[in-house]
């Protein structure tokens, strides 16, 4: 299960409930939990950040550099080199940490490894990955019902931002 903004989904108390249900439980039902945001102190703050923070063992950060050591190091557990990496990445440069807690018998450390994500070979075709107001207006606009990708891909590629 994939939650993007996963701050605004929190804001509903039902949806809490739910999602503390589901951290605590759907890999017993051979699930995953997947929440986004890109605002941890909307997380950290919530009555259940603790269940976030401790059922996600596998974080990945993009590049932050208005990080809250805060938020990061002293409410979400992440190691000082850690949160100063995201701070220093570009965030031109598309790199992420990925930080896996220690979970199997004899870990004792976090595994931090460096990502990119490198779409360059995509092309113009990158456009239509973008969420951007103009992309999306354009895309309402070209798009009718029942349309397939390739009745309005073209003439949104020659016309996206």
């Amino acid at each position: 299960m994939f939650m993007d903004e996963f701050w605004k989904w929190l804001a509903d108390v039902e949806f809490s409930r739910f999602s503390l249900n589901m951290l605590k439980v759907i890999r017993k039902l051979n699930g995953i939990f997947v929440p986004a945001t890109q605002s941890p102190d909307e997380i950290v703050k919530h009555p259940i950040a603790p269940a976030i923070i401790e059922q996600c063992s596998t974080q990945i950060f993009l590049a932050n550099p208005k990080a809250s050591r805060a938020d990061y190091v002293e409410k979400m557990k992440v190691p000082e080199s850690v949160y100063d990496i995201v701070r220093n990445l570009d965030p031109g440069e598309r790199s992420m940490v990925v930080l896996k807690t220690p979970l199997r018998a004899g870990e004792t450390r976090p595994f931090v490894a460096m990502a990119k994500m490198d779409l360059s070979g995509l092309g113009k075709l990158t456009k239509m990955l973008s969420g951007s107001e103009d992309n999306l207006k354009l895309f309402d606009t070209l798009y009718l019902e029942g349309m397939q990708p390739d009745d309005w891909k073209a003439a949104f590629l020659e016309q996206a931002l």
